[in-house]
């Protein structure tokens, strides 16, 4: 039960962040408010980032380990009344085609992440040459040129 807890906890954690992304794309039309709410989200999950795993701690040490995913009910419940009332409709009345190139590009900058190698211990040689893939594989060594 933990595990598929944690697998959905991390597949609806990744669409999140390009989902909100694309509403506020969507929402803000004028590009000072655009701006604004873009700088609003990204601080959002910024402090989320940093206070997430202080929360996650206190609540496992003094709680039962299912309190980690009950802690968001109280954000969600007002999201999932809220939000079809206040987030207008931003589907795309044209939409292109799926973009393959794009999945199989994405698929090959998570796989140094989640390779066997991943799973075995760390050595110095495989550190540094997880990392060096990894960051070749991340827009990071895209800019920097590095391979």
């Amino acid at each position: 039960m933990l595990l598929l807890s944690r697998l959905l906890l991390g597949v609806f954690g990744a669409m999140i962040m390009p989902c909100t992304l694309s509403l506020l794309r969507g929402m803000f039309h004028d590009r000072a408010q655009r701006r604004l709410a873009i700088a609003i989200w990204a601080t959002g999950f910024s402090a989320g980032t940093a206070i997430g795993p202080i929360v996650g701690g206190v609540l496992l040490e003094h709680f039962h380990w299912g309190s980690v995913f009950l802690i968001a009910v109280p954000f969600l419940l007002p999201l999932l009344i809220f939000a079809p009332l206040l987030v207008t409709e931003s589907r795309d009345p044209n939409p292109g085609p799926i973009d393959v190139p794009a999945i199989l590009l994405s698929m090959a900058a998570l796989a140094p992440s989640s390779s066997p190698s991943s799973t075995r211990r760390p050595t110095a040689s495989t550190s540094s040459r997880s990392a060096r893939s990894w960051l070749a594989c991340s827009p990071a060594g895209c800019s920097c040129g590095d391979s």
